[in-house]
């Protein structure tokens, strides 16, 4: 037995931390011989990034970075999964039972099927099994977003330490947090964002006239699912407005004046529904170098092959376009997946990053 969400959500090395954290260190004699070689406004571009990222980190706390929007679940599998363990020890029957239970919660392919881990919930009432590990009755989807809430209600201080998720290590508990938090994305980077800003954010007096109200930045869409070359194809193609230059403007000057923005995008090789043009994720943009903006992505196991959580939106003046491409030449995604070849993503970007196009702004 084993934790599918443990196994799904692998510790961030977290490179550009140790990044930061060895030029902080650095004796003054080094940055002046960096900025003598290349520049000022050169070491500023590559610090800069860094000790934002390294920032947004410590101010979300170190748990949400690593997890995302499937912080508590996460933290409830790790406590969850040993008892689990130790419970079914030598017992066959009781293993099968708590495999269909997680198969239902973590399919290995199709969907969740919470029918069918409420039936092995129930079918576990009648045996040995722990009362204690099996929780209530009720794990419907409900149930998980109050458990959400409560918990993020005490984690949102940056003061304070980790919530206590004892009470919620049971199967009912677990189950109900999984699958309120798989669609949590917005709700979750509404509050991480609150924390960043509670914690002192990017500083700046958060004006009302920087602040940037609900604003498309999409006028339509087409789709074409045509492949070329290498299992390519360019999926979801959004056109966006005249106005994207000033509207990008308007999101720096929102960053430098200390709001974040939200930014709801179009995800991977095509965009939600059947037009194919709803915006299906939230993403929270922190900072920016030039035209590049960083940004935290809650899904920190779907946003890039590398690492997990942050990379950068390009704003490409040349094809009126704010995504996750910094070139038309990086544009294009994979069609399909292929699980022999690593990073092979179906909608991730050559370069290995889940590919976004930003539909929609605003501060936070």
């Amino acid at each position: 037995m084993h934790s599918t969400a443990t196994q799904e959500r692998a510790p961030d090395p977290e490179p550009p931390v140790a990044a930061a954290t060895a030029l902080a260190r650095s004796p003054a004699a080094v940055l002046r011989s960096l900025q003598r070689g290349v520049g000022n406004r050169a070491v500023a571009r590559f610090i800069g990034p860094f000790a934002r990222e390294a920032r947004f980190r410590a101010l979300i706390g170190k748990e949400a970075a690593a997890k995302g929007q499937f912080l508590f679940n996460g933290k409830v599998a790790e406590l969850l999964y040993p008892k689990l363990n130790a419970a079914v020890a030598n017992e066959p029957a009781l293993a099968a039972i708590v495999d269909e239970w997680e198969a239902g919660v973590f399919p290995a392919e199709g969907r969740r099927d919470y029918a069918k881990a409420d039936a092995a919930r129930a079918e576990l009432k009648d045996t040995t099994f722990p009362a204690e590990l099996l929780g209530p009755d009720d794990a419907r989807l409900e149930v998980g977003a109050r458990v959400f809430e409560t918990l993020w209600k005490a984690y949102s201080d940056p003061k304070k330490g980790f919530p206590d998720v004892t009470p919620y290590v049971n199967l009912a508990h677990f189950q109900a947090l999984a699958r309120y938090e798989l669609i949590a994305c917005k709700r979750t980077a509404t509050l991480i964002a609150g924390r960043y800003v509670a914690g002192g954010g990017g500083g700046g007096t958060r004006s009302a006239g920087t602040a940037i109200k609900p604003t498309q930045l999409i006028g339509s869409v087409k789709t074409d699912m045509a492949e070329f070359g290498d299992d390519l194809a360019l999926g979801t193609v959004a056109t966006y407005s005249g106005e994207l230059g000033k509207e990008v403007e308007r999101m720096k000057r929102a960053i430098d004046d200390g709001w974040v923005i939200h930014a709801r995008v179009l995800s991977g090789i095509e965009g939600g529904g059947k037009s194919r043009a709803e915006t299906e994720h939230s993403i929270i943009v922190y900072g920016y170098s030039g035209n590049s903006f960083e940004y935290f992505d809650p899904d920190v196991g779907g946003s890039n092959v590398g690492k997990t959580g942050f990379d950068r939106l390009h704003y490409d003046a040349k094809a009126n376009r704010l995504s996750t491409a910094a070139s038309e030449a990086d544009f294009a995604v994979y069609a399909h997946y292929r699980d022999a070849v690593p990073g092979h993503i179906r909608g991730y970007q050559v370069s290995g990053v889940h590919r976004y196009q930003v539909s929609s702004i605003e501060t936070l």
